[in-house]
């Protein structure tokens, strides 16, 4: 009995280092497996960042718009926007133009009520864009925000200040000689019935540029405000939304 206990012993013990060394053995030729799931996840990365380094397509005489990222003529990209107040009440309907604009923004007034600001890149040979209405003090900001010439028909009593800030370049319809650039219709009563066109804009706009130190407004709250008009975009000009990065990421995203 005591050899056999002697033999079981010796047996089990024999196991049991062969066991160790199998787990060595084993943990060895597992090591080398981590090297591709740190290859894969290095590919990954670099394929996340792929659109990042793409190079970007080119069209001669054409570059990608600040407002849509879509591709229009070179000289037209190089213009200012042009932001205009739709009215937007039942008694304005329909409206004028808004199928033309590139961006549209559609906020809350008084009384539950909703106004429109569509932004134009070239308003050229639009005949009637309206009905215009007033301003109110964040849609001055919100043309701001895209370098646009902000179109309006008056203006609520707190939005005065910021239309009188060096950096709001506008156009009011109540006040001098603005008012050329909007004509009323006869077929609705005022003041759903005002409207501008193309040609009015840019003959505005071409007045305003031409005349060093044009006061905008004859109202006493702006004698004083006198600046140009510059009508094309600033080199250093970033647009409000990188949209040709966003174009880039979803044809990545959907090849």
């Amino acid at each position: 009995m005591k050899k056999i206990s002697l033999i079981l012993v010796l047996a089990m013990s024999v196991m049991m280092l062969a066991g160790c060394s199998n787990k060595k053995n084993d943990e060895t030729t597992q090591a080398p497996t981590q090297a591709p799931e740190t290859e894969a996840v290095t590919t990954a990365a670099a394929e996340e960042t792929e659109p990042e380094t793409e190079a970007e397509e080119t069209r001669p005489g054409y570059v990608r718009s600040h407002l849509t990222g879509q591709w229009i003529e070179e000289e037209i990209a190089e213009k200012r926007p042009i932001a205009v107040m739709i009215n937007n009440i039942q008694a304005a309907l329909p409206q004028s133009g808004i199928s033309q604009a590139d961006v549209i923004y559609e906020c809350m007034v008084e009384g539950g009520l909703t106004r429109l600001m569509a932004i134009f890149q070239d308003v050229n040979g639009m005949e009637k864009i309206g009905p215009v209405r007033s301003a109110r003090t964040y849609y001055v900001y919100l043309a701001g925000e895209w370098n646009a010439f902000y179109f309006h028909y008056g203006q609520c009593e707190y939005a005065k200040p910021y239309l009188s800030a060096y950096i709001t370049q506008n156009v009011n319809g109540v006040m001098g000689s603005d008012g050329n650039a909007y004509y009323r219709t006869d077929d609705r009563p005022a003041p759903h019935n005002a409207y501008t066109s193309g040609e009015r804009i840019e003959t505005m706009l071409e007045n305003k540029a031409e005349s060093d130190g044009y006061i905008r407004n004859l109202d006493e709250f702006y004698a004083t405000l006198k600046e140009v008009y510059t009508t094309e975009i600033e080199p250093e000009y970033t647009e409000h939304f990188n949209l040709r990065r966003m174009m880039r990421l979803l044809r990545w995203t959907t090849a």
